[in-house]
């Protein structure tokens, strides 16, 4: 009889960890697409850098400005907590580590590489200047004076970002509809496609000249001087 109390415990556990990893599941398809809307009007100005070069992408990114840091709490830093803390929990709970997959590879790679392009370009600056003193000239800046630390930085984040989002999508996809109504591979060719173009027009930009004056140089130098990922070389830049 003594195993009785210890088996309805044990089955218990099991119903609320099936249920808690299927509350995760749900936090993460939710999140998911606002983190994915995010992506695409970031992604927006560096496109846009093919047709128009850095002017043009700094129009884009005041645009986006308007939907993502005047809601940036909840727009941007919420869904992204939630969707990793939602994946490692989930990973916890399920115990014995599946097979990795390019959705799991790609987006715990995203989580280490959003961190230091948040800490240069938005955190950062966020201490030393305004956000008028805050365009694409930085991402400039970071590419004339550390080309292939920046160059890398970009396209890997980029890379694995579009990688991860197209992924989830199919997933999120084929469990609502039943169906695979996105073929994997030419969903990843998608992806790649954006991810050149997107890396094409950091090319435009690093090819172009400087448009600031010193006195901006010598702020986006202090910026860089309190960055971890720069800090050791920003005497270089000044």
């Amino acid at each position: 009889m003594s195993d009785v109390p210890s088996s309805s415990f044990a089955t218990t556990l099991r119903k609320i960890r099936g249920r808690t990893i299927s509350v995760l599941t749900r936090v993460q398809h939710v999140t998911g697409p606002v983190i994915s809307v995010f992506v695409v009007v970031h992604l927006a100005a560096p496109l846009a850098a093919n047709f128009g070069g850095s002017p043009l992408s700094s129009q884009v990114m005041l645009l986006g400005r308007e939907y993502y840091q005047r809601f940036e709490p909840l727009a941007v830093f919420a869904p992204l907590a939630l969707h990793l803390a939602a994946s490692i929990l989930k990973r916890i709970l399920i115990g014995k580590p599946p097979a990795p997959t390019m959705l799991a590879l790609t987006g715990y790679s995203a989580a280490f590489l959003v961190l230091p392009h948040l800490v240069t370009h938005r955190l950062t600056p966020k201490l030393f200047a305004s956000p008028a003193d805050v365009d694409y000239e930085l991402p400039k800046f970071l590419l004339h004076h550390f080309p292939l630390r920046s160059a890398l930085l970009y396209s890997l984040l980029t890379g694995v970002v579009l990688m991860h989002a197209g992924e989830g999508a199919a997933l999120i996809a084929r469990r609502a509809t039943g169906k695979r109504i996105l073929p994997r591979t030419p969903t990843r060719i998608v992806c790649s496609a954006v991810a050149v173009t997107a890396m094409a027009g950091v090319l435009v930009m690093y090819r172009e000249r400087s448009w600031i004056y010193d006195a901006r140089d010598a702020l986006y130098a202090d910026v860089l001087a309190e960055v971890p990922f720069y800090s050791a070389s920003a005497t270089i830049a000044r």
